[in-house]
């Protein structure tokens, strides 16, 4: 099974219909903006479908706009623009971390995506409590999850007032640059654990070991490279073919004086023309 494939396959999927989502936001922002005639069937049905999508959203942003016409700007469908790009950039993520041949790769991947899931909460916490006024409770749908999810992140450092808004949070602040960090060291870290492991397992190839037995007692360990790959070229001469040396070369019968505990042993010396020997 090719694992790229599907990944990109299945990223693609998660990815068109958060494109699909956002593209109908859009829509319904526009058409907010522009006013248009309501009694249309496509438009009733576009308005139907951005209704359900965006109602978590509804007046969660209270910001007072001063347009000089009848045109509405409508905060909620833009934060639930980002909202959802954000989530299904990090669904892909977490779902494609499963889709990975290597069991290292997923787990990685995986921590990956739910670091990025809780870096993205606490940036909305973030937002909210600098663009509303307020409380955390009266918080409309499934944001009210959200912020009593991140609770924790509060509370550590004092708040900083924004004029005309509401506050910024700096122990989420704080808490969101450390995880951020977390996360990317983290990140390094599996990396090199899971290769430091690898490398421990992988049998060495390279290098071949020999046991000599000289001695039952005592065995040597020897490490030996393999061999290398040589060319070697022979020059032979055509047996068949004589050159004049050759030709002329006389073999003469030599018996060399050897122990006399031995047996006589007979050499052939070949002489050639032109040796001080030969007479």
């Amino acid at each position: 099974m090719d694992f790229t494939k599907l990944r990109s396959k299945v990223r693609a999927i998660v990815l068109s219909c958060t494109g699909f989502i956002v593209f109908l936001i859009i829509l319904r922002f526009f058409f907010d903006f522009l006013v248009v005639n309501r009694n249309n069937f496509l438009i009733s049905f576009i308005y139907s479908i951005t209704d359900l999508l965006i109602s978590p959203f509804k007046g969660l942003i209270l910001i007072q706009l001063q347009i000089p016409s009848s045109n509405v700007v409508n905060f909620d469908a833009l934060f639930s623009i980002v909202f959802y790009i954000v989530i299904g950039i990090a669904a892909s993520e977490v779902i494609t971390a499963f889709l990975y041949e290597k069991l290292q790769d997923v787990i990685i991947n995986f921590i990956d995506g739910i670091f990025k899931f809780i870096e993205f909460f606490i940036l909305l916490r973030i937002i909210l409590n600098v663009f509303r006024y307020a409380s955390a409770q009266t918080v409309p749908g499934i944001m009210a999850s959200i912020m009593n999810v991140t609770n924790w992140t509060s509370g550590i450092l004092p708040d900083i007032p924004v004029p005309g808004l509401g506050f910024i949070d700096l122990s989420a602040l704080c808490i969101l640059v450390v995880i951020v960090i977390i996360d990317v060291f983290s990140e390094k870290f599996l990396y090199y654990m899971f290769e430091s492991i690898e490398k421990k397992e992988k049998p060495n190839n390279n290098i071949s070991t020999q046991i000599s037995k000289s001695s039952p007692e005592s065995k040597t360990i020897i490490q030996s490279k393999p061999p290398i790959n040589q060319n070697i070229y022979i020059n032979l001469t055509n047996p068949n073919t004589k050159t004049e040396t050759q030709k002329s070369a006389k073999v003469i019968p030599v018996i060399l004086p050897i122990n006399k505990s031995d047996n006589i042993k007979k050499k052939e010396v070949t002489l050639k023309p032109g040796n001080k020997d030969n007479k």
